[in-house]
């Protein structure tokens, strides 16, 4: 190993252990230092002075050794009697010694074999690479028996071993397939799904692109295949009331209101009653002192019951005809007769003179107080009934009090709106709900919601007309109202 250097190049001198060998060389390489040294010196090297300017870049020669040193830092040298080993322990940055033999000497004391890795200024060391753990093998990774062979290994093989194109994915440990984007049958396209011609796009389609399409706000509604609307949801003109009903700022919220509104106020348990407009209160069936019990008058615990009691619960016992007679509180039994002629009471019955009116002079015209009706026939037979008002009109034969209305009709409308009709006197109504034929429906009396009268006293000579206020798909035909009352 050299353990002696040249004194201006630090050219190493190697010990050969032999003497014609050792001397010789040492001599030669002694002669190569001192012919080097002194072109240098002659030509482009100085020696260092005191208050001196240097460069970096710039070469002395130190006038207390002989040694090269370059310059790296800009600076002015010290004053005399400062010497440069002095200048440079005080200024450590300022100069870096310049040998050539420095780095040439660490490499020749290389004692292992790799790849040569000069590691700071005149130190060298030897590497050999190191592959990854996976992805990349190495042959020969320190250069001694050939050259260095990178090889791919694991995924970095599978990969380089794909033949197609698209989209690698890796299915496995160390294996790989290519992918190409699949669209679903409906709502997502996708142009160059292996991404081979350029970027895969992905363009919305079908339902979700006419979601996307739509331009205002609210409830979002399949209309069609591929076609939306955005919807508002309609509260009906009473029952209930709805907040925020397109949601676009919240969750639509439902109200009760008017009757249900009522109906939902009710803190009590029995049947309902709607005694005003929208308002209800409850009720309980209450039979009489005697002749009818009530069981479950209320509704509450089963359906109402009625059931006969005292005397009207004996006569319903009876099991034979006959004349009933009454023996007893709440007793009564068939009587038989036998003989022939008349039943004779004890006592004369006392007359009591009808409600149908007292006669006069042998005629039977007075009869006021019994039931009668009149029926107006409101168009023909075959022809479609009109929504109008005024569809007849005529005057009353004399004064009359109405204690029922209804309306039939000789072909029912099948769909639509309910038909609905109404009745005035003088031009003002005297029913405060309208008459209403229920759709597919013939007659008023079976109708959902029932007429109410609100006037009942129509006047002798009254004016009278019949409104049609709402039809439905056009089909009913054959109206006539009827009023029922007395004079």
């Amino acid at each position: 190993m050299t353990t002696t250097f040249t004194t201006h190049f630090r050219f190493g001198l190697p010990d050969f252990l032999s003497g014609p060998w050792h001397a010789d060389w040492y001599a030669l390489v002694i002669k190569m230092d001192e012919l080097l040294f002194d072109t240098l010196l002659t030509t482009i090297t100085t020696v260092w002075a005191n208050s001196t300017a240097y460069l970096p870049g710039n070469f002395v020669v130190s006038p207390e050794d002989g040694t090269f040193w370059t310059c790296n830092v800009a600076h002015t040298s010290a004053a005399s009697p400062t010497l440069f080993s002095a200048d440079r322990v005080a200024h450590p940055t300022f100069w870096t010694a310049f040998g050539i033999g420095t780095d040439l000497t660490a490499i020749e004391a290389l004692a292992t074999f790799g790849i040569a890795v000069r590691t700071a200024d005149g130190v060298w060391a030897t590497r050999t690479l190191v592959p990854p753990v996976a992805g990349l093998t190495i042959t020969n990774p320190a250069g001694i028996s050939g050259n260095i062979t990178l090889t791919l290994a694991n995924d970095l093989a599978t990969l380089e071993a794909l033949a197609s194109t698209g989209f690698p994915a890796r299915t496995a440990t160390d294996t790989w397939a290519l992918r190409t984007w699949q669209a679903p049958a409906a709502g997502i396209l996708i142009t160059n799904p292996a991404g081979i011609a350029g970027d895969p796009a992905i363009a919305l389609a079908n339902d979700l692109s006419a979601v996307e399409g739509l331009a205002s706000t609210g409830l979002a509604v399949r209309t069609a295949v591929d076609t939306w609307a955005v919807r508002t949801m309609q509260a009906p003109a009473a029952g209930f009331s709805i907040t925020n009903p397109a949601g676009i700022a919240g969750d639509p919220t439902f109200v009760l209101t008017n009757d249900l509104g009522a109906i939902e106020a009710l803190n009590a348990n029995a049947i309902l009653v709607r005694t005003g407009t929208d308002t209800w209160a409850v009720r309980t069936i209450t039979g009489p002192a005697a002749g009818i019990t009530v069981s479950n008058g209320s509704g509450v615990s089963g359906n109402p019951t009625l059931a006969l009691a005292n005397d009207l619960a004996a006569l319903e016992a009876l099991a034979s005809s006959g004349f009933a007679e009454r023996t007893g509180t709440d007793t009564w039994q068939i009587t038989g007769f036998t003989g022939t002629g008349n039943v004779v009471r004890d006592t004369s019955p006392t007359l009591v003179t009808p409600a149908l009116g007292t006669p006069s002079s042998g005629s039977l015209l007075n009869t006021n107080g019994y039931p009668e009706s009149i029926v107006i026939a409101v168009g023909d037979e075959t022809t479609p009934v009109t929504a109008t008002t005024g569809k007849v009109t005529f005057r009353m034969p004399y004064a009359f009090t109405l204690t029922g209305v209804r309306a039939s009709l000789t072909t029912a409308q099948t769909s639509g709106s309910i038909f609905t009709v109404d009745i005035n006197e003088s031009g003002t109504t005297v029913i405060s709900t309208k008459l209403t034929i229920d759709n597919t429906e013939k007659t008023s009396t079976t109708a959902a919601t029932p007429a109410v009268i609100s006037d009942s006293s129509l006047a002798d000579d009254a004016e009278i007309t019949i409104d049609v206020d709402q039809i439905g798909d056009g089909t009913a035909k054959g109206l006539k109202v009827t009023l029922l009352g007395r004079r």
